[in-house]
């Protein structure tokens, strides 16, 4: 079925999408683009040498950082930031409960590996932050799914002969460490796989979670509002709203950079307004 469709800047407005998984064929040929060359993106991304770089970090096992559970966030930051200075952002979360022994010492891993790895992690944040579509029918999206992409990663290293990890328990990073990859500074990377989906036809859309978890409940507070709930009712629009200014002020996440370096504009969706959110979240409500 068709539906109406209007574009405002860089927002959709439109009365109704549809949300599947995206096409193997498709997420194939565009991991196929990334992994066919490896060598020359490591040095693209790297020209400072793989070992020398931030890509590399999350991937070395620092001492010390088995401890405990909160020292081993403390340590990897620091060893993070006498190499390549302060997080952006803050990083100890502190909410692991425990700590991986099972990840090998860095030396066990090639270049190669330690870039497909990366390269599967931010194909899933692309999925997770925002949405693909096809160019010129933003009214269908398409997420990854992880299991998705661990089967044309299997297939892939096959077939080009990668210096792959086959087995996914024997590549794991730490608890520590898998929460830092949340910091480093993708942005380079998302352009070269924003711009390896482009070659298919596949564009991308800025989405945020928690923005679409605030608009719902928002909504079912107004559906089953009694008196005594209006204030909860404002008090969730104007958390809203204040993270929508916040965003509009503040600096955009890697993805959306990653975007600008491939396609010289701002994506589809951001910065996000209540109309793209609405949009995003249609549901039944008779409001």
């Amino acid at each position: 079925m068709e539906h109406r469709l209007d574009i405002v800047g860089n927002n959709l407005i439109t009365m109704e999408h549809k949300t599947t998984y995206l096409d193997n064929n498709i997420l194939y040929r565009a991991m196929r683009l990334l992994y066919s060359d490896t060598d020359s993106l490591v040095d693209r991304l790297a020209p400072e040498g793989w070992a020398n770089s931030p890509y590399h970090f999350p991937f070395e096992v620092v001492d010390g950082e088995r401890e405990a559970l909160y020292q081993s966030y403390d340590t990897v930051a620091a060893a993070y930031k006498g190499k390549f200075g302060p997080l952006s952002q803050q990083y100890i979360s502190k909410n692991r409960y425990e700590i991986d022994f099972t990840t090998q010492a860095s030396n066990s891993f090639s270049a190669e590996t330690e870039l497909i790895y990366l390269i599967e992690y931010a194909i899933l944040q692309l999925s997770t932050n925002g949405l693909f579509f096809k160019a010129g029918a933003p009214y269908s999206y398409y997420l990854i799914d992880d299991l998705d992409l661990e089967e044309q990663s299997y297939l892939l290293g096959i077939e080009l002969d990668l210096d792959i990890i086959m087995t996914p328990e024997a590549f794991r990073p730490t608890a520590a460490r898998a929460d830092i990859l949340l910091y480093i500074d993708l942005s380079v990377l998302y352009a070269f796989i924003i711009g390896a989906f482009c070659t298919q036809g596949i564009d991308w859309r800025y989405r945020n979670d928690e923005l679409s978890g605030l608009w719902i409940n928002h909504k079912i507070a107004t559906r089953m509002q009694k008196t005594s709930d209006k204030p909860k009712k404002r008090n969730l629009l104007e958390i809203l709203n204040q993270l929508l200014t916040e965003i509009e002020n503040g600096l955009p996440p890697d993805e959306v950079i990653g975007y600008c370096l491939t396609y010289d504009r701002l994506p589809l969706g951001y910065p996000p307004t209540i109309e793209d959110i609405k949009a995003l979240n249609q549901y039944d409500f008779d409001l």
